[in-house]
């Protein structure tokens, strides 16, 4: 087969911390999608290659002072230089033997320290600071422009290549996409810059105009499913014949005005060709997983504060694929590739599909391991729970979210408090790994409510082996945001601050009566440490190490400094631990007792007690220490 030179440049921008040692399948889709047309595209993803740039020696060197970049300096102390600190000290962690990344937050006990030390990077600004010229004058720009400067992938891009699609699924990838624009319109102005993705699609007319006003580099923007768009925006390059104003699904300028045509109907998923996978990218990941599409929109999506039903509009709110055309594309991308991990693409797999695509995994005899968000549906039994395990499913990714009736019901939950319960004790039943999400605040929450909630999911902490929790943020997209009052929230006029969403621009400014500030602050603490003590345990463990009576006359123990950073702060040490992922202050006086430890190695309590000034209470202190995992078990005898 001939070679045919790429026409399209398809790019995954920077940030998007969480997906490290992933590969987004965004690029991937749509590549499929165009080569089934004849156009040839290559896949570059950024996001990736801003990891690998962050984990230059000299680079972490200054990321451990608090030198971020020009005009991004931050204390010493500051947990983003904690996590530089810990991934220059462990370097060799976050790539195998291979060289191959070891990046993806489960990928290993150190690697989420990767996602902290990009915190700092994140450019989740309001539209009036996107749109102002100054924003490509800012510390932010300058240090993503020395990143694409030095990027290999876009200085090594085709010189005939007509058009640059970027993905941008989510909101601090927007600013870096934006930057990312301006420095490929620079390079290659003939090329057409295209944006597409979630991101794009929350857009108002209004925030559209804007941004196309103010990035002229920018010549058309996506809404919705973006095959159609992108391809026909494709063959009018390939003709000479650009007219963006004429594609359903596409804003663009014409003249001084700006043209949003409405989404058409989207492709049939059945008929979607299967993905194109760069094998340059997956090779240079520990253990890559493929993501293939299930869905697009919720079967369920009925759910108050999510705005992702939103998405597809022109399309039916929920289009699914059959599971034998999902589990074809699984073979076809095994022998492909060689992979055997998958992630299923989907809001929520149904009950039924899951079944499904599982009896015809084992029917075909696939040895895969695969992964999917689900919602707690009672449909999910037993059996079927079973049949997924057998047929490689490792976890299922679930938004329990509360365990109160009365805001799950006001939330339009699919599942009531019992029915999370059952869902959660048939998994433990049938051997299903669960992560669940929490979230502790959601509307009209009372600390009371919150707390009982809490309760009720530790009883329950043996029946999943993850936990993340989220502050509730409303979104101008979801029905809460486009009435806030009845839910029991006061609208204000305090810009929203973009927290686990990532887009401030769909953020609304709200403020819930249910709790005061203090009481939100104790509630947010306790879901963290919880989560952070099911998050560290080892596999299979139920109780922790600080639970466990020791005796301590017959065991030895040691400084935790492998595990540990400590660094000098106004009053004392700050201590945080890499393992228990808590960071906690040390009073001044320790310091000395602290080097005492670390000199001595191996010690026993009695040699801690008479370290310890007269009348102090050593016991306590000691069983303090070794509760915050300061010190360790070194042996016994």
């Amino acid at each position: 087969m001939p070679f045919v030179k790429p026409a399209v440049a398809l790019l995954f921008p920077p940030l998007v911390e969480t997906n490290f040692g992933s590969y987004y399948p965004s690029t991937a889709v749509l590549s499929g999608y165009l080569s089934s047309l004849g156009i040839a595209s290559v896949q570059g993803d950024l996001n990736e290659d801003f990891a690998v740039y962050l984990l230059d020696p000299e680079r972490l060197n200054n990321m451990i002072s608090g030198n971020f970049g020009d005009d991004l300096e931050l204390p010493p102390e500051s947990v983003p230089a904690v996590a530089a600190r810990l991934i220059s000290r462990y370097r060799d962690f976050f790539t195998d033997q291979q060289g191959k990344h070891v990046f993806r937050e489960d990928a290993s006990q150190l690697s989420y320290l990767l996602n902290m030390a990009a915190k700092p990077y994140r450019i989740d600004k309001p539209l009036a600071e996107l749109t102002n010229p100054e924003f490509f004058s800012s510390a932010f720009t300058q240090f993503y422009q020395a990143f694409l400067e030095r990027n290999i992938f876009l200085n090594t891009l085709p010189d005939d290549l007509i058009v640059a699609g970027i993905s941008v699924p989510t909101g601090p990838q927007l600013g870096p996409a934006l930057i990312l624009s301006r420095y490929l319109k620079r390079h290659k102005p003939d090329v057409s810059i295209i944006l597409g993705g979630p991101t794009i699609s929350f857009m108002d007319k209004e925030t559209i105009t804007q941004i196309l006003t103010s990035h002229p580099s920018i010549d058309a923007l996506v809404i919705s499913d973006g095959e159609y768009p992108l391809a026909e925006l494709t063959f009018q390059k390939q003709s000479g014949t650009w007219q963006p104003d004429k594609v359903s699904g596409v804003a663009s300028k014409s003249g001084d005005n700006v043209v949003l045509n409405l989404p058409a109907e989207g492709l049939d998923l059945n008929k979607l060709p299967y993905a194109e996978y760069e094998p340059g990218i997956l090779n240079s990941l520990h253990e890559p997983e493929i993501g293939i599409v299930q869905a697009r929109g919720c079967y369920w999506g009925k759910c108050h504060y999510c705005d992702y039903t939103g998405i597809y509009r022109g399309s039916s709110k929920y289009r699914s694929r059959n599971p034998s055309s999902f589990v074809n594309e699984m073979e076809y991308q095994i022998k492909q590739h060689g992979v055997n991990r998958f992630s299923v693409i989907t809001e929520a797999i149904p009950p039924a599909f899951a079944n499904r695509m599982s009896q015809l995994i084992l029917e075909r005899g696939l040895q895969v391991k695969w992964h999917s968000f689900a919602i707690a549906d009672r449909h999910f039994t037993v059996d079927i729970m079973e049949t997924m395990v057998e047929a490689g499913c490792e976890f299922l990714a679930v938004g329990i979210e509360s365990m109160n009736d009365r805001v799950l019901k006001l939330m339009n939950k699919c599942a009531n408090r019992q029915q999370n319960i059952d869902f959660m004790l048939n998994a433990k039943e049938a051997g299903l790994n669960l992560k669940i999400n929490l979230i502790p605040d959601l509307p009209s929450t009372n600390f009371q409510e919150a707390m009982e909630s809490l309760e009720v999911v530790s009883q329950l902490e043996d029946s999943f082996n993850f936990v993340s929790c989220f502050p509730f943020e409303a979104t101008r997209s979801s029905k809460v945001g486009s009435d806030p009052s009845a839910y029991g929230l006061e609208a204000t006029t305090v810009s929203p601050i973009a927290g686990q969403a990532q887009f401030s621009l769909n953020h609304l400014g709200v403020h819930d009566p249910a709790m005061t500030a203090e009481q939100r602050e104790a509630v947010h603490r306790a879901y963290q440490a919880f989560a952070a003590e099911v998050n560290t345990r080892l596999p299979g463990e139920t109780i922790h190490p600080s639970d466990v009576e020791l005796d301590t006359s017959n065991t030895a123990f040691q400084l935790a400094i492998k595990r540990l950073d400590l660094i000098q702060i106004e009053g004392g040490i700050q201590c945080y631990n890499a393992v228990t992922r808590m960071r906690f202050n040390i009073p001044a006086e320790w310091a000395g007792i602290i080097d005492t430890m670390r000199t001595a190695g191996i010690f026993y309590y009695h040699d801690f007690a008479s370290w310890i000034p007269a009348g102090s209470q050593a016991e306590f202190y000691f069983n303090k220490l070794l509760q915050m995992g300061v010190i360790e078990v070194a042996g016994q005898g």
